[in-house]
């Protein structure tokens, strides 16, 4: 019989600090729920919410499989112990594994099949290179959302994105992505059986994960290119990282050259194909860039996604949430300048190093880039090099770069848009509303961490958490004061008790990376 991984801590590693949890059982009876694939025995967390955990929806995409289209789990004979999360999908030389196709459900208590409970699948950020499930404990938003929870693992980078033409020809392009279709069929496919509604999902994501929840709107079957999928009610996207993605031709150049420099440098593809399916995982995966991440094939993704929701081509039924924080670039300036606070002062070296050597020489031209720096030349004289590069990496990556920007173009009339004032009560509040900082609200982190949160830190999880089951529940939060958008009249919805309108939130900057955002793919491969 097919095992469960083995237990390991469940580690909250959002954006702004990592906090250790461990996964309480009680003594009350633990679920045994039917899926295709067999039995799964779940526990009873936290007197609360049922969890499943470490479900396998793939069967291991290992030796001849690495780099393929993942097929669904094998039957298994017995009961499967879904009690321990899974391992991550593997994303450096020491973290991880390559059988990492797993997802976990939370159900509330005493949900029971034919409830038909609204479904959110949460699609972990990370920027295509990092992340897990265990950093997300869900019995909170089950339990206290009275919705189902699933939380789905999908492979990174190189594993999930490398590409050559015998890849391309077999349909096994963007098989990170495909990771995710594959999850998204198994909920529905068997999510009944744990009390949720298949025909009542809500995809969400933050970061990377956002921008993965909204690409799953536009993209078209490989069995009826004039089709998009149509599996999700709705859409949240928190935070959502940009939208510059690397072309085909860019994709198969990009892992030529990492193939060669693991010694794959054979002329004829299919054999380099071999010898990196031959190699020790670990091998795959280290020194690996950032240029493995979904790519514009002409399969899936036609163009690039800013310009299909410019252009409308993409699932305009679903209903679209778009959440963002006032200060995204802040946790951004603080992790790529080794974690060091605007009280150290940076210098106009450190700020071209981590913008243009760090960051914009990925994306952009020297040109460009020269062109980024003269309009934020007069800002980052005024606030300094830590708070300029902030909000200079904030409009490139979230602010001005995410789908929102596409979507305001159309005013489409079931967009709102949440944005996150909030300044969490833990340690470096510098970083004020920073990128990520929402999430330990969403899954309710206030409960298990070692910080002592204020009043105010406790009332806003309980009203994220009750205003996103409501919109997975009936398409929309259940609040005057978050109004729909309206092109004549732009605001935004404060989340912080009472839930308020507030002017709209947008950098005066974003103009500017229009353009860029239009025509870009990448850069350097």
């Amino acid at each position: 019989m097919r095992s469960a991984v083995p237990f390991s801590a469940l580690v909250l590693a959002l954006a702004l600090c990592a906090v250790v949890a461990t996964a309480s059982k009680n003594s009350s009876p633990v679920l045994v729920v039917p899926t295709e694939s067999g039995l799964v025995q779940g526990f009873v967390q936290n007197d609360l919410a049922r969890a499943f955990l470490g479900i396998p929806f793939a069967d291991p995409p290992l030796g001849a499989k690495r780099f393929g289209v993942a097929t669904p789990a094998a039957p298994w004979t017995g009961v499967y112990n879904a009690t321990a999360f899974p391992k991550p999908c593997i994303q450096s030389s020491t973290v991880g594994v390559e059988d990492c196709l797993y997802l976990n459900v939370f159900t509330p208590k005493n949900a029971k099949a034919g409830d038909k409970l609204p479904v959110m699948v949460w699609i972990h950020g990370g920027r295509y290179w990092a992340g897990q499930t265990d950093q997300y404990q869900g019995q909170w938003l089950a339990g206290n959302g009275n919705v189902v929870l699933v939380t789905i693992q999908y492979r990174l980078n190189t594993l999930g994105f490398f590409a050559t033409p015998e890849l391309v020809d077999a349909g096994s392009i963007n098989v990170g992505f495909q990771d995710q279709i594959l999850a998204v069929e198994w909920v529905r496919n068997n999510i009944a059986n744990f009390g949720g509604d298949r025909k009542e999902i809500t995809l969400f994501g933050e970061s990377a994960g956002g921008n993965a929840a909204m690409l799953h709107t536009m993209v078209h079957k490989y069995t009826n290119p004039g089709a998009y999928l149509e599996y999700a009610e709705n859409v949240i996207l928190h935070s959502t990282w940009q939208w510059v993605m690397p072309t085909l031709a860019q994709q198969l150049s990009a892992s030529i050259k990492f193939a060669a420099s693991k010694g794959c440098n054979q002329t004829a593809s299919a054999d380099m194909l071999a010898c990196m399916r031959a190699l020790p995982v670990k091998n795959v995966t280290s020194g690996y860039v950032n240029y493995f991440q979904p790519s514009v094939d002409g399969i899936f993704l036609t163009d690039q996604p800013y310009n299909l929701v410019k252009r409308g081509e993409y699932n305009t039924d679903v209903n679209v949430i778009i959440g963002y924080t006032a200060d995204e670039g802040n946790y951004l300036a603080l992790s790529r300048n080794s974690y060091k606070p605007p009280s150290a002062n940076l210098t106009e070296a450190d700020y071209i190093r981590v913008v243009k050597t760090n960051s914009l020489r990925f994306w952009l031209t020297d040109e460009q880039i020269d062109n980024v720096f003269g309009w934020y030349a007069a800002h980052t004289a005024a606030v300094g090099y830590w708070y300029g590069e902030a909000q200079l990496l904030g409009d490139f990556y979230v602010n001005c770069g995410q789908p929102g920007r596409a979507l305001l173009r159309q005013a489409r009339p079931d967009l709102r848009l949440p944005v996150e004032l909030h300044e969490p009560q833990l340690p470096r509040q510098f970083l004020q509303a920073a990128h990520g900082n929402e999430l330990p609200y969403v899954f309710n982190a206030t409960v298990y961490t070692p910080y002592a949160f204020a009043p105010s830190d406790y009332a806003l999880a309980s009203r994220m958490i009750a205003a996103w089951s409501r919109i997975a529940d009936k398409g929309k939060p259940d609040s005057s004061e978050w109004p729909k958008y309206k092109k004549n009249r732009p605001t935004d919805a404060d989340l912080n008790p009472p839930t308020r309108t507030v002017p709209f939130l947008q950098s005066n900057f974003c103009a500017n990376w229009e353009p860029i955002f239009s025509t870009n793919s990448v850069v350097q491969p």
